[in-house]
């Protein structure tokens, strides 16, 4: 579509054509942008205030001035004194310019810069995402640290909520299960049951209570092997609440003779270890290494902490370390530092973390001991020297020494007497009871295992244990006797 503009002044009766300003509206392009024609821009250009050639067009003496505005001496007398008539048009043409050439300069302010806008975003907007990526998790966790200081009792309380919800929760499904074991029990013992019944009650429970999975066949005879296996037991049988379900199962696949699963179930609340945790030391034999009959201290430790038996072991096991089949002190030492939340478990809940190479100085030198803990049970500092050879008797003369430097010089006043702790790697127990039965310093042996050990060895040891545990037959007679007698 063409639109014609035409501009004429008369000057002294004859017509003069000023200028033509054409402008065609192409067919739109690929980006649907129209685009003036080139002969347009140079008008423009010259009808903008700021170009030079605009300054020239109102300052008639320069020299790139047009031609128009520089006739000759008569004509640019007679211009320079035009009529009335020629003014007003002059004007008009001059509006005319001006408004032509705003819309001009809009229609390409808006259209041309459309393409290269569009382009510049397109570019730039992988890196605003990526920016904004960078920036948006530095934000959020700045803003919750900040409220989580503010609310930090708050939170506190709602976590401790939570926790007492769900040992409440926990501790009504085990004493249902117990009480559905019972149940079941009481009713296969009096004949009034038999494997059938327990499948059709299976059944029923399935079709009441849909979506509720713990109520099973095999589930069911769970519980009533869960009551039976600790009916007789007046110690065990009120603290089965404290242990989740997952915990009884497994102590009553695993763990047979019912010492051993008392043992576990009071080890599990006092530690408060978790499912693996659990599974790890029933693999790893923690009721022989716990044994009392088999730990080697001396006479002091008794005396001094008569409960301290109870917080160390005869062996622990460092499988978690994954060491190789030949290490020094240092690759031990350097192991269980790495995987100090382990070892920490290993040693006991009571243990907290004080030092490694724990500096002490008597005289005008220098010590280092291995391993400095602290046990809250006790109220006392432990520590801990590692040798990865058998035991020899001088390694209890350093170990008594560092003991008596933590005493005196690390010792607070209202903390109890540090204890000695020796890890080797094996040791004669007999050796042990001779090297411990004079000494003076609360000290303790113990030795470490890097692979579980074998269940044949277990078991071996399991019997072992039983039967120096259980009396013999003719000990329960002689006993039975004296009794009737004393009658």
């Amino acid at each position: 579509m063409t639109s014609t503009v035409l501009i004429r002044l008369r000057n002294r009766g004859h017509r003069q054509n000023l200028c033509s300003l054409r402008m065609t509206k192409k067919p739109s392009s690929k980006k649907g942008v129209a685009r003036p024609e080139p002969s347009l821009k140079k008008r423009v250009a010259r009808s903008k205030p700021s170009s030079k050639k605009g300054d020239a067009r109102s300052k008639p003496s320069s020299k790139k001035g047009d031609a128009r505005s520089k006739p000759s001496s008569k004509k640019g007398d007679a211009r320079s004194k035009p009529s009335s008539k020629t003014g007003d048009a002059g004007q008009k043409l001059a509006s005319k310019r001006g408004s032509a050439g705003q819309k001009l300069a809009s229609k390409r302010g808006v259209a041309r810069p459309e393409p290269s806008s569009k382009r510049g975003v397109a570019r730039q907007k992988p890196a605003a995402f990526k920016a904004a990526a960078l920036a948006a998790p530095r934000a959020k966790p700045s803003l919750v640290e900040r409220e989580d200081a503010r609310f930090t009792e708050v939170i506190a309380l709602i976590e401790a909520a939570r926790g007492r919800a769900y040992q409440a929760v926990n501790a009504e499904l085990v004493s249902l299960y117990w009480k559905l074991g019972e149940y079941i029990s009481r009713k296969i013992a009096s004949a009034e049951w038999g494997d059938g019944v327990v499948d059709e009650l299976a059944s029923s429970l399935a079709r009441r209570f849909a979506g509720i999975r713990g109520f099973t066949r095999r589930n069911l005879f769970r519980m009533r092997q869960f009551f039976e296996a600790y009916r007789g037991h007046k110690k065990v049988s009120p603290l089965v609440t404290q242990l989740s379900w997952t915990h009884h199962l497994i102590i009553l696949s695993e763990a047979r003779p019912v010492e051993t699963r008392e043992f576990y179930i009071l080890a599990a609340i006092k530690e408060r270890w978790s499912k693996r945790e659990l599974e790890r030391q029933i693999r790893s034999g923690a009721v022989l290494r716990s044994s009392s009959l088999s730990k080697r201290v001396s006479p002091v430790v008794t005396q001094i902490h008569p409960t301290a038996l109870d917080e160390f072991k005869n062996a622990y096991n460092f499988e978690f370390l994954a060491l190789p089949d030949v290490y020094s002190e240092a690759d031990l030492h350097g192991a269980l530092l790495h995987r100090l939340g382990r070892f920490l478990t290993e040693l006991g809940r009571d243990f907290c973390f004080v030092g490694s190479q724990y500096p002490v100085q008597v005289g005008n030198q220098d010590f280092a001991i291995d391993l400095v803990f602290f046990h809250r049970g006790l109220q006392c500092l432990v520590a801990i020297e590692l040798k990865t050879e058998k035991f020899k008797p001088a390694d209890l003369g350093q170990l008594s020494f560092y003991v008596e430097a933590l005493d005196r010089d690390v010792k607070k006043p209202h903390e109890r007497p540090s204890i000695g702790l020796l890890l080797c790697a094996t040791k004669d127990d007999e050796v042990v009871e001779y090297a411990l039965a004079r000494s003076t310093s609360p000290t303790l042996v113990a030795e470490y295992q890097t692979v579980l050990p074998p269940k044949e060895l277990l078991r071996a040891k399991l019997h072992e244990l039983y039967a120096m545990l259980t009396p013999d037959d003719d000990a329960v007679a002689v006993e039975r006797s004296a009794r009737k007698r004393r009658r």
